[in-house]
């Protein structure tokens, strides 16, 4: 155990190419207290001007933040002499580690619980994208890097967004952040990341289209083929070149797959206006053919893959770096 600042790291979780992850409680907390997870900065990394304003900025977006969908920040600030950022500690695995676990227990992901996963992450970018600062003013946040390795799947059956590491907020006067090319990861972008065009909600919501397509399909929207370039998976994505779900999967109903293509339709003003309407079409969807998912379906699947004896935890450095 080691004290840092206002806390006492109690174990490390993980360590990435730019931070170390702690499980730790705050000194003046009661000892029955929940811990939290600590993110702090690499030491050799603290003289980065650019790695330093994107680690802050999952800070203070976060920070401002708080909905049910989506990971709360507690603290952050630096002590020490370094940077650090407290959040909650959340119960379960990332969706990613669920479809992983999930394949090679040879158990499926229902569409209905699909469409429930997704709908929680929409409900949550939902909040994120109408956020206002405490004057009234929109923030204008945009997560940018959305994939199944952030959201987390809570044992109660909730889903949450994480790692804001490379939001932009443009909605503030005077905020700066790291929005100079391409970011995010290439099988879940949107093609005007790619293009370099002005972003908005509609980009999140194309990245939880990539994954409602993938969670019923089986199979990544954009993959690489044998010998082919990232140029080339560049290219299908700039050009939203995606095969309709019911040629990869026919039981995906009608309604379904005209709903996630009008989410990955590859002019943003030809998609859902916002988050919640996808969230709400699916919804309708959902009840029309009977593909009715909840929280137990998910505290169900989550604890058949991770039993409770199992330490599941999803506060690790990210594939972002954080």
């Amino acid at each position: 155990m080691e004290q840092f600042g206002p806390y006492l790291l109690l174990r490390r979780l993980a360590q990435g190419g730019m931070s170390e992850v702690f499980v730790a409680r705050r000194l003046d907390a009661p000892p029955q207290s929940t811990p939290v997870v600590l993110k702090r900065l690499l030491q050799e990394l603290e003289a980065r001007p650019d790695v330093v304003d994107m680690f802050l900025t999952e800070a203070d977006v976060t920070a401002m933040l708080r909905h049910p969908n989506i990971v709360q920040v507690f603290d952050s600030g630096e002590a020490d002499g370094r940077y650090y950022i407290a959040m909650e500690m959340i119960d379960g695995p990332d969706l990613a580690e669920i479809q992983r676990a999930a394949y090679e227990q040879g158990l499926g992901i229902s569409m209905g619980l699909a469409i429930y996963c997704c709908m929680q992450a929409l409900q949550g970018l939902d909040y994120v994208h109408k956020a206002q600062s405490p004057s009234g003013r929109p923030l204008g946040i945009i997560h940018r890097d959305i994939s199944p390795e952030n959201l987390f799947c809570t044992r109660a059956g909730v889903v949450k967004v994480a790692d804001f590491g490379i939001a932009k907020l443009s909605g503030l006067e005077g905020f700066t952040s790291l929005s100079v090319g391409v970011k995010g990861k290439l099988s879940f972008m949107a093609p005007e990341q790619i293009r370099g065009d002005p972003l908005d909600g509609r980009t999140d919501m194309f990245a939880v289209a990539l994954i409602l397509y993938e969670l019923c399909t089986g199979k990544r929207a954009y993959t690489l083929g044998a010998g082919e370039s990232e140029v080339a998976l560049m290219e299908r994505v700039r050009d939203a070149e995606i095969v309709k779900p019911r040629k990869v999967e026919k039981e995906i109903p009608r309604r379904l797959q005209n709903a996630i293509l009008k989410a990955l339709e590859m002019k943003p003003k030809n998609r859902f206006k916002t988050c919640g309407e996808f969230a709400a079409e699916l919804q309708v969807v959902a009840r029309k053919e009977m593909l009715l998912a909840g929280p137990a379906d998910l505290a169900s699947l989550v604890s058949q893959l991770f039993p409770p004896s199992e330490v599941v935890t999803p506060a690790r450095p990210g594939p972002t770096g954080f």
